[in-house]
């Protein structure tokens, strides 16, 4: 607006004694200036911007009211004119013009100077009104984006408070506009994103920011959570401080839930997959165990039916080989007290020398003897293959576990002898005074044939290198050896100790030993699964304990732990270790 200093002043001075000074004043202001009388006729212009007057000749610019306005706005001028004169007020207009083609905007005020004239001070307002109408389009524009539904606005204080929303927003939020503008929008965030949330607002409070985006989740007014993606910017003030904030919210509540259904749905996927390799892992190990436990078995039976068909035919001649001696004793007897009363014929007398009788009569017992320790070693044998088998003992029994050892070494004696390519193993008991143990003996015999096969083929492994590098003498008289010791450890347990000083393993391998499939030995030549068999019979089948400790280059030993009866199974008791025992690996070498 024009100074109203300035219209006062003009108001008070006296034209025609005060031209000078009013020209003084024209000049100074950036406004052109017209004084009109109060029948609107034109009595002086001034013009700071001369190109306002140049479509106007020297003697046109006296001329009347209507040639300077269009028709249009005479009547209201004058109208305004003869308010001011009336009022003695100025009164405050606004109007446009078309100059040279364009559309000018002057913003102007009527002051009345005498009782019959006024003054009509003009300013142009074209870069003003062409601002103002950029503004209007584009707040308009604004709004019309802001009233669009498809994505949810608003339009928040500095101090977190609602402004305005938008309908998108009050529909996904459930609330109406003037209970949102009622709340903060921390009211309605959840807890979990609320200090995220609150952390960035605080950094475009701060300038350290001008906008930020994050997932992030409201309650609606019935409670029900939503997600959306939130996008958030600010718009600064003159002096950088955030006059208000403008939040875009697009309601992604249905992806999330997509998301997390598949999500569910490949960890299920997972979790079946790592079931079905597990399954499948158990199936292997099984269909593994079933081969290895039906090889047991048919060996068993095979052991059971050699045993059985050895057994009748030698007890049928231990029965009868009894008779056979006093059969003997009697003949032998009756020969004698003949040659001592009858004097044999020359021809019997020759035949008696050729037979060598003599010789017959004092060996002929002997060889009875043998036959006798032949037929009782020959029982014992089958004693052992029917103990190995037990075929009859599936269930629980009290056992002496050194004749299953027995048995088991006897099944093995062949091994142990010396060949060609490796020298024979020496074994060592040790044997402590056992109670019976409460176990499936089968099972165990299994076992202490798994360890002691083991203990074989490390040690012909060991003997054949030996062979092969002379030149060692270390290796040269080295002597292959198995240690088995049993002793008690408490009244409630005993452990059995299988020793060898082959070539030992290193500590990689140790850790794998008892997995199902994992072996060092070539293949064709050992399944993996002997001692997998062997630790599960031990720990889960009678609730002891299998260790392995072994040195590279000195040897390995076994330690089976075994609880006395089966009701005091403790499969997590602590036991003695590699040092605490007395058979360890340095000790028996």
């Amino acid at each position: 607006m024009i100074n109203q200093e300035i219209v006062s002043k003009l108001v008070e001075v006296d034209i025609p004694t005060s031209e000078i000074e009013l020209q003084a004043l024209f000049a100074a202001m950036d406004n052109f200036i017209f004084v009109f009388d109060r029948q609107g006729h034109h009595l002086k212009t001034v013009a700071t911007n001369p190109a306002l007057l140049e479509g106007l000749a020297p003697e046109e610019r006296r001329q009347a009211l209507r040639k300077f306005l269009p028709l249009a706005h005479e009547q209201p001028f004058l109208s305004n004119v003869k308010t001011a004169l009336r009022t003695k007020q100025t009164i405050e207009i606004e109007y446009s013009l078309v100059v040279d083609q364009k559309e000018v905007f002057f913003e102007a005020s009527l002051s009345p100077v005498q009782r019959n004239s006024v003054i009509w001070m003009a300013r142009d307002v074209t870069e003003r009104k062409q601002a103002e109408l950029s503004l209007k389009e584009s707040e308009e524009r604004f709004r019309s984006y802001f009233n669009l539904p498809l994505v949810g606005i608003a339009i928040t204080s500095p101090e977190k408070g609602w402004l305005d929303v938008n309908t998108k927003a009050c529909e996904m939020l459930g609330y109406t506009r003037q209970e949102l503008t009622q709340l903060t929008w921390s009211e309605l965030t959840h807890p979990e994103d609320l200090i995220l949330d609150i952390e960035l607002f605080d950094k475009i409070m701060s300038g350290e920011i001008e906008q930020y985006s994050m997932d992030k989740r409201y309650f609606r007014k019935d409670g029900v959570m939503i997600y959306t993606n939130l996008g958030v910017g600010c718009v600064r003030k003159s002096d950088g401080s955030v006059d208000y904030t403008v939040a875009l919210m697009q309601d992604i509540t249905e992806r999330k839930q997509a998301e997390d259904a598949l999500r569910r749905s490949e960890e299920e996927l997972r979790k079946k997959a790592k079931e079905l390799e597990q399954t499948l892992r158990s199936l292997r190990q099984t269909q593994a165990q079933l081969i290895q436990t039906e090889k047991m078995s048919s060996l068993g039976q095979l052991v059971a039916g050699i045993a059985h068909e050895i057994n009748n035919p030698v007890n049928f001649i231990n029965g009868n080989i009894n008779h056979v001696d006093e059969y003997v004793a009697d003949l032998t007897g009756v020969l004698q007290r003949y040659q001592e009363s009858f004097q044999p014929t020359p021809e019997i007398q020759a035949e008696m020398e050729e037979i060598e009788l003599n010789f017959l009569l004092e060996d002929l017992p002997k060889v009875l003897n043998s036959m006798k320790i032949g037929v009782d070693r020959i029982r014992q044998i089958v004693l052992s293959l029917r103990n190995f088998s037990r075929l009859d003992e599936a269930e629980i029994k009290s056992v002496d576990i050194h004749e299953g050892i027995d048995s088991t070494l006897l099944i093995l004696q062949s091994r142990l002898k010396a060949k060609p390519d490796c020298r024979g193993i020496q074994i060592v008991k040790e044997y402590g005074h056992l109670p019976k143990i409460e176990c499936y003996p089968g099972q165990l015999n299994q076992v202490f044939m798994n360890l002691l096969t083991n203990a074989i083929d490390t040690l012909e492994d060991s003997s054949q290198r030996a062979v092969k590098e002379a030149r060692d003498t270390e290796l040269q008289f080295h002597q292959p050896t198995i240690w088995i010791q049993t002793k008690p450890v408490n009244d409630r347990s005993i452990s059995v100790h299988i020793v060898d000083n082959g070539l030992g393993m290193t500590e990689e391998t140790r850790r794998r030993l008892f997995e199902p499939f994992f072996t060092t030995k070539p293949v064709g030549k050992g399944t993996g699964l002997g001692l997998s068999i062997s630790y599960q019979i031990i720990v889960e089948k009678h609730g002891g304990k299998l260790e392995c400790f072994s040195i590279p280059g000195k040897g390995t030993e076994f330690i089976i732990h075994l609880p006395i009866l089966q009701q005091d199974q403790q499969p997590n008791a602590i036991l003695p270790t590699l040092k605490e025992a007395d058979c360890s690996v340095e000790s028996c070498n």
